[in-house]
């Protein structure tokens, strides 16, 4: 190897090589995405719950102002809608035990999320994209609370 122009760098038959690849080579092959949310995963959770709330605040005012006026809503969306409210009232019953100190914080985001999903069906789009994509998140943050509330075995790890 020889000595390259640049600073902290050699220089090699590939070409210069940099401490950032170096590091980046090192830290890449040790630490994966997924290990690092594993580490701050419980200790940014309510901080996460608290930045998805205010999302979902927001999701509920854009929502409501698609409402048609007067609100005139049809017999399936009213149906949908007390489906939704029924499934978010037994998630928050299954976990309610397993929530402890996260109860409050908890209940808080499956109420907005809930209004999320109401406000989206009430809202009455040409198209059911929207609709399906909050029924989605709906159902995909309930299974993750699931998980992390009311699963006590625990994966193998590989």
């Amino acid at each position: 190897m020889k000595p390259c122009p640049r600073r902290s760098a050699t220089c090699r038959p590939d070409g210069p090589r940099t401490r950032t690849k170096v590091y980046g080579r090192r830290w890449g092959s040790r630490v994966s995405a997924t290990s690092f949310f594993h580490l701050g995963a419980r200790r940014y959770f309510v901080h996460a719950l608290a930045a998805f709330l205010l999302a979902h605040l927001a999701y509920v005012q854009l929502f409501t102002r698609s409402w048609p006026r007067p609100l005139r809503p049809s017999a399936g969306q009213l149906i949908l809608a007390a489906l939704v409210v029924i499934y978010g009232l037994v998630i928050c019953a299954s976990i309610w035990t397993a929530l402890g100190r996260l109860l409050i914080p908890v209940l808080a985001y499956a109420c907005a999320i809930t209004a999320m999903v109401v406000s989206a069906i009430l809202a009455g789009f040409a198209r059911p994209y929207v609709v399906i994509g909050a029924l989605l998140f709906l159902i995909s943050d309930s299974l993750i609370a699931a998980g992390r509330f009311r699963m006590s075995a625990r994966w193998p790890r590989s």
